[in-house]
């Protein structure tokens, strides 16, 4: 089974959230960490790379208001 998890960060972030993302997850789910096989991590500029359409990392595409 294949979990991806996106949290949401500041535009722009540089930082890595993986070690924040399976702590939280660790909490609620005990074992959880010893079932990760790999992972793959892409900062929020990475991700504008890998799709212009994810601006700073943006995998919504951009605000939904009409401002």
């Amino acid at each position: 089974m294949t979990r991806r998890s996106g949290p949401h960060v500041p535009h722009a972030y540089t930082g890595d959230a993986t070690t924040a993302i399976v702590e939280q997850i660790e909490r609620f789910a005990p074992g959880f960490r010893g079932r990760i096989i790999g992972t793959a991590v892409r900062s929020t500029t990475e991700m504008s790379s890998y799709n212009p359409n994810y601006v700073g990392g943006d995998i919504i595409g951009g605000a939904s208001s009409p401002t």
